[in-house]
Order: structure tokens, then sequence, then C-alpha cells
């Protein structure tokens, strides 16, 4: 009977640990989610951000406010003033850059 309760409390435990993890996870999702739709980012605007640039991702600044970025390449630079047009006057696009010993200035591409 120990055997079984001990079985089932590592079961509740590994559940508990799923859940809390699923919860940050979805928590740290959304805003990037709500964020593109509320300001009518769609997925033909970025399909042709991809035709236009390259490939690109979409990421998110861990802290502070959170902004949404996209980085092209490995942290290539892309005309700033063509990417605002194509993305449109909705969402601004603020260029970003980090100097890296190793590889030069990594670029990124601000989406307020």
């Amino acid at each position: 009977m120990g055997i079984f309760f001990k079985n089932n409390l590592n079961k509740a435990c590994v559940f508990q640990f799923l859940f809390v993890y699923l919860s940050i996870r979805l928590r740290d999702i959304k805003p990037l989610k709500i964020k593109i739709m509320m300001n009518g980012l769609s997925i033909s605007k970025l399909k042709e951000i991809e035709n236009k640039f390259g490939n690109f991702e979409i990421k998110q600044v861990s802290g502070g406010a959170n902004d949404i970025f996209l980085k092209f390449g490995y942290w290539e630079n892309v005309n700033c003033e063509e990417l605002q047009i194509v993305i449109g006057q909705s969402i601004k696009v603020i260029e970003d850059s980090d100097y890296d010993d190793d590889c030069g200035y990594k670029f990124n591409y601000l989406l307020k």
C-alpha cells in the first residue's frame, strides 16, 4: 500500500510540475500573439517580409517591456526604411544593434 501511495504521489508531483511549466510557457507566449494580432501583422504580411528580406525569426525580448523583434538570418542588417514600408504605419520599426567581438554587429528590428 505504501508503494502505491508513493507512485501516485510522484505522478501528482509530475502533473503539478507540468501544469506549472505549461502555464508559465503559455503566459510567456500570449503577449507575442496578442500584439501581432492587435496591430494587424498578418500571415500574408509575414510572407511578404520573407519574400523581400529572406528568412527571419520573430522573437521576444525577455524582461523589461518584452518587445517583439525580427531577426533576419544570423543577425543580418536590412534596410529599416524598406521594412517599415512593407509592415506599414500601424507598427513602428526600430533598428537595434549590439556589437559582438567575435561576429561584429548583430542587428534586430523592434516592433512597437
